[in-house]
């Protein structure tokens, strides 16, 4: 590979007992909003012996990435990721993912379109908003802080226009996983 500044572009490999990978592509940090155009193959991550996580000793991940995209942040975020066939092992279980998409484009000067898309929900949103203060204000409603002085000024200082068309699959998998119990 070549690396410019602090751009690197070309192919790298890693083969180790913990994490064995192969990434093709370019990752250019060298401009304001950090740009990425790679494929990237994760045979095996053994994510407990990487020190990643910790909840679970056989911990691993496998899967296939394809990203084009600019940004560090879910705001700076434009361009697409491609997840397929991935494969995550926890406590003896296995789980599947077999298509994630997230697509962020810039419509206009004050128009942003994000379409998703997986195995377990698909959702398109439209508007003019940021991630962070829409999250922040769709919990506040969610949990009832519609009446807090602090949330309606957010409200007020911070409107988010927005529409938004999510469609709901099986999410067994995703709760078993990350909100067992419910």
């Amino acid at each position: 590979g070549h690396i410019r500044g602090k751009s690197f572009e070309g192919k790298l490999g890693v083969i180790d007992r913990m994490l064995e990978f192969s990434f093709n592509g370019l990752a250019d940090f060298n401009k304001q909003e950090p740009a990425f155009d790679f494929s990237l193959e994760i045979d095996q991550a053994n994510l407990y012996d990487l020190n990643l996580i910790d909840r679970s000793e056989d911990a691993s991940i496998s899967g296939k990435i394809r990203a084009r995209f600019e940004g560090t942040t879910a705001d700076s975020f434009f361009g697409k990721i491609l997840i397929d066939d991935l494969h995550y092992r926890e406590n003896d279980k296995f789980y599947i993912l077999k298509h994630f998409q997230l697509d962020r484009r810039r419509i206009s000067d004050d128009l942003d379109k994000t379409i998703l898309r997986s195995d377990y929900i698909d959702g398109d949103i439209n508007g003019n908003y940021t991630i962070k203060d829409l999250a922040g204000q769709f919990a506040g409603f969610i949990t009832g802080s519609y009446q807090d002085p602090e949330y309606l000024q957010q409200v007020d200082t911070k409107p988010q226009f927005v529409s938004f068309d999510f469609r709901l699959k099986d999410l067994s998998t995703v709760t078993e996983l990350f909100l067992p119990g419910l």
